[in-house]
């Protein structure tokens, strides 16, 4: 992290796998992130289950400093439990979106933007769902991420190399993200989420 004052804070390790299962006769993807702090403790951790093709959302998990949810997913229907605030009562969620959306804010984020078509100069947008975005964002409601495909560039890959990328930039409900993707695993080599006056986060493959 890079604060509006320009110090360099280490925010810990974000550790993430995504894989490919079966579940009820179908093929679903999960991305399990665990994010640990430098002492050690783990900070919040995420896991999200898509359908394996079209990414449609099917549950999403969070927990982080005594809070957390819980969502499933059917179609046009949201039903969850969140935890607002350490200790604070359950509040149960039992909604519906007007038309079909993904669940971009509860975990897949820049790796979504690794399934954006590879096209210099193109500009993309998708539904995205707010029930996940945070504590008083509305469980019904829909955003639409702007996106754009920038054009090839270079990144760190694991183990320091230089490696060819395409630049994704995405203007957010969480703020405003650069994503360096490549066109075969890892995909996402690094992220850089934009914050306030001068402040950044960054998360470089390892």
């Amino acid at each position: 992290l890079v604060n509006a004052v320009h110090q360099i804070i280490e925010r810990g390790v974000w550790d993430d796998e995504l894989r490919r299962e079966s579940m009820n006769d179908r093929e679903v993807l999960v991305r399990t992130i665990t994010v640990t702090q430098p002492d050690g403790t783990i900070r919040e951790s995420f896991r999200v289950v898509v359908e394996g093709t079209t990414f449609a959302p099917i549950r999403s998990e969070w927990k982080g400093s005594g809070t957390s949810y819980e969502y499933d997913f059917a179609g046009l229907t949201i039903k969850g439990v969140r935890v607002n605030e350490p200790g604070g009562a359950p509040q149960k969620i039992d909604t519906g979106a007007w038309q079909p959306f993904f669940d971009y804010y509860g975990g897949m984020m820049e790796l979504f933007l690794a399934t954006m078509p590879r096209v210099s100069g193109g500009i993309f947008t998708f539904p995205a769902a707010t029930a996940t975005l945070g504590a008083t964002a509305a469980q019904d409601s829909i955003h639409w991420p702007l996106v754009e495909v920038i054009g090839e560039d270079v990144a760190r890959g694991a183990g320091g190399a230089l490696v060819k990328a395409w630049r994704v930039e995405a203007n957010t409900r969480y703020g405003f993200y650069k994503v360096w993707v490549t066109d075969t695993p890892p995909y996402v080599v690094r992220t850089v989420l934009l914050l306030g006056p001068g402040g950044r986060v960054t998360y470089e493959l390892m």
